[in-house]
């Protein structure tokens, strides 16, 4: 192959790869549409912003639970890990409320309850959590809180690590993929990587189509719906692209 062709392999091929990659992961995916959608996405926002407020002074200042028994059973009060925690919490809550919602958004907000977990498992050791709930004026959910501690959260757990195994793979896949075509040998990773993003597509499909029964239990207007966004379903595309690239320049000898 010619100095030229490798030039042009290596450079757009890079380009689509990445391309794809950014298609898929950064762009939203799901946006929440419809009728009253944007006046319940204002009114999350505003909850979302007040709660954590109320939150932060109530852990940090409140005598009215028992911040001991909190503290003994492992979980730190301190300000220098409620502010951070808080602070990501809002980070990703604004992720949910913004209207739309990436890839990249999901799994900071998956990696955020990996991180939370062991705290809820630390809270429900101690009887002292009620009053926690209290406090904070979030007593109505202390017993769904006990049930997901009890019967859930494994399953919870495993949905997460399945989340962080199909990511890894994609990232994985997306780097061999760049590998092969700065190299010019096989068409292995490729492959891996179009299944890989028309699975996850395939999964945000899934859904906007199925997930009107958890849109009414967070309380979204019935007239409201998710909707699929065209960009990222462009992302195969650039993988498709990369792989023609590659045969019409002779580089896969593999």
């Amino acid at each position: 192959m010619g100095i030229l062709k490798r030039i042009v392999r290596m450079v757009v091929g890079t380009a689509l790869i990445l391309l794809s990659l950014a298609l898929l992961c950064t762009c939203p995916i799901l946006r929440l549409t419809g009728k009253d959608a944007e006046s319940y996405l204002q009114d999350a926002d505003f909850q979302v912003t007040d709660s954590l407020e109320v939150a932060r002074d109530d852990l940090l200042h409140s005598q009215d639970f028992d911040r001991a028994a909190i503290e003994a059973a492992g979980v730190d009060l301190s300000e220098g890990h409620v502010v951070p925690l808080l602070g990501a919490m809002e980070t990703a809550a604004r992720g949910f409320t913004d209207g739309d919602l990436s890839l990249a958004e999901l799994a900071r907000g998956a990696l955020l309850a990996q991180q939370l977990l062991p705290t809820a498992g630390k809270l429900d050791s101690t009887e002292a959590t009620e009053g926690l709930f209290d406090t904070l004026g979030i007593e109505e959910y202390y017993g769904d809180f006990k049930d997901i501690c009890a019967n859930q959260r494994h399953l919870i757990l495993g949905a997460l690590i399945g989340f962080d195994v199909l990511l890894g793979l994609l990232v994985f896949c997306a780097l061999g993929s760049l590998l092969q075509t700065l190299f010019g040998r096989g068409k292995g990773f490729d492959v891996a990587l179009l299944v890989l993003e028309l699975l996850w597509l395939g999964l945000f499909c899934g859904a906007a189509f199925l997930g009107r029964p958890l849109l009414q239990q967070l309380g979204v207007p019935a007239t409201a719906r998710l909707a699929l966004v065209l960009i990222p379903l462009l992302a195969p595309v650039g993988v498709i692209l990369t792989m023609v690239l590659k045969k019409l320049l002779g580089s896969d000898r593999a």
